[in-house]
């Protein structure tokens, strides 16, 4: 939205999670951890003609490096606060399993 030069509420985006500084394109099989909650991804969200609704031009603006978002699987469940650090962990997610 900044890009597009308008201020709306970010849940127009339809998240269920808003994250900030950290690049999530070509993530799939990696685990990202935020708060206590460890999260593996499964791909890219296609942004979606509701995107277009809320904002002239953010459905555009959100399809080049999957800024749409991503979906994720939970991997271990954990309590998630506004502010908790987001990072990436190794790819193994729980159980041992490589998903990259």
């Amino acid at each position: 939205m900044q890009e597009l030069g308008v201020e709306r509420d970010p849940a127009l985006r339809r998240a269920n999670i808003l994250v900030s500084g950290i690049e999530l394109a070509h993530t799939r099989g990696r685990v990202l951890s935020i708060g206590d909650a460890r999260l593996v991804v499964g791909g890219e969200v296609t942004p979606c003609e509701r995107m277009e609704e809320a904002v002239s031009g953010l459905q555009a603006a959100m399809r080049p490096d999957w800024r749409g978002g991503v979906f994720t699987q939970v991997d271990a469940g954990g309590v998630i606060h506004v502010g908790d650090q987001v990072e990436w962990q190794e790819n193994l997610a729980k159980g041992g399993v490589n998903r990259s």
